[in-house]
């Protein structure tokens, strides 16, 4: 209903039927409309085997946020693994997540430090944008707190949650040094490595607070 509301005819200006590669009042062509459909046909969620941009291969689905999905890929140039954040389909029409999504791809990606997750790379697959970012084994802090052993909470050493505690510090001191401010530290937003490094993650919400207005 809303969509065709939204379709006009760029000569009469009148309302064009769903589909149509001509107006059917006054019978102007309309390769807008139809590059348009075609690229609502292509917006689906990504599966095993799917090649973004010639470089990185889908692996599978690791985990769904608000703005989009996780996926494991593979670098085909440098065979390594890697997580590639992509807008969800449903929200790449609308400007305004566009523009977060692509500010958070812009903002990361000048960050380097060891318990922030390292940005690769950016593009777009068939209109949705994604961020291509360092893979990082482990599991999320949420799960770790979450983790039952025989059947009880195993939970955290007060050793381990001082040394995860200093981790995020250094980590969120950095980020701030450089002028942004996370907003959105959580403990699904935290990897804990094999080695007990702690690594943020996520920044779909960073205010950079050398921009007097931006997106909240």
């Amino acid at each position: 209903m809303a969509r065709a509301a939204q379709d006009l005819c760029a000569s009469c200006g009148k309302a064009i039927l769903p589909g149509s590669r001509f107006c059917n009042h006054c019978g102007a062509p309309t390769p807008a409309l139809e590059d348009r459909d075609d690229d609502a046909a292509a917006l689906r969620p990504l599966v095993p085997g799917d090649v973004l941009e010639g470089k990185w291969r889908i692996d599978k689905k690791l985990g769904q946020g608000g703005m989009g999905a996780v996926y494991l890929a593979t670098d085909l140039a440098l065979q390594r693994k890697v997580a590639i954040k992509v807008l969800a389909a449903e929200l790449c029409g609308d400007a305004e997540f566009s523009a977060r999504f692509e500010r958070e791809a812009r903002l990361t990606a000048n960050l380097d430090h060891p318990n922030v997750v390292m940005v690769f790379g950016v593009g777009s697959h068939l209109g949705q944008p994604f961020i291509v970012m360092k893979y990082i084994e482990g599991e999320t802090l949420s799960h770790r707190l979450t983790r039952q052993v025989r059947g009880r909470m195993s939970g955290l050493e007060f050793g381990e949650v001082l040394d995860i505690a200093e981790q995020l510090c250094s980590g969120l001191g950095y980020i701030h040094s450089k002028g942004f401010v996370h907003r959105d530290i959580k403990t699904g937003n935290i990897i804990i490595g094999p080695d007990g490094r702690a690594t943020i993650l996520d920044f779909g919400i960073l205010r950079d607070t050398n921009q007097t207005a931006g997106l909240t």
